[in-house]
């Protein structure tokens, strides 16, 4: 499964004894039932990737302060794509991300130091920056690139370490994730089999 690019997540299908032995249990019924292992590791495969971007998702909300949970899926920051051959590729964007995107915007023009917001659970505040409709955003952080009125620009929040120690955090719990998801999904396919042969 790859995490990110230039990042992959490999998982060892024989690191676990039950799954080694339900794999076994599996191919003794012939070579047509290695297909069956095939099947079982490819719906692991799908379903841990959409368990890590959950877990992402809720990760990032809640330790960069995000204004919604949902936010990263709607802005196609984290993505998953179906591969064949067992594989997921699981695409997080690392970029700055806007500051109208974090809660509590606020602002008002007796401030000096600029529009306010929280990110990454303190209050922070951007000389300069101003709230206004901007686009579809009825909220916009946004500041002046030049002194003069025009042209402005969305107020950027680093986010990319922040990103990086959230999915090393996660990547053992992924790990752990697939082998539970594994073992039911390979112990489903040996059920059928030995439905079968009777």
């Amino acid at each position: 499964m790859a995490v990110r690019p230039g990042m992959r997540l490999d998982f060892d299908l024989y690191s676990d004894h039950d799954v080694a032995e339900k794999v076994a249990a599996i191919q003794s019924f012939g070579p047509q039932a290695s297909k069956a292992v095939i099947r079982a590791v490819n719906r692991a495969v799908r379903k841990t990737a959409r368990w890590l971007k959950g877990k992402l998702s809720r990760a990032v909300y809640e330790q960069l302060s995000l204004k919604r949970v949902g936010l990263l899926a709607q802005t196609k920051r984290i993505t998953v794509k179906q591969r064949k051959g067992g594989q997921a590729w699981l695409w997080i964007g690392t970029s700055n991300m806007p500051a109208h995107y974090f809660r509590n915007p606020r602002w008002q023009r007796r401030w000096k130091g600029g529009a306010r917001f929280t990110a990454k659970g303190q209050r922070q505040q951007v000389a300069g920056s101003f709230i206004a409709r901007y686009g579809d955003e009825k909220q916009a952080v946004l500041v002046r690139s030049t002194d003069k009125a025009y042209p402005i620009k969305f107020v950027p929040v680093e986010v990319h370490e922040d990103m990086e120690e959230i999915i090393q955090r996660l990547i053992p719990q992924a790990r752990e994730q697939f082998v539970r998801i594994a073992r039911q999904e390979l112990n489903y396919e040996l059920m059928k089999l030995r439905v079968v042969s009777g």
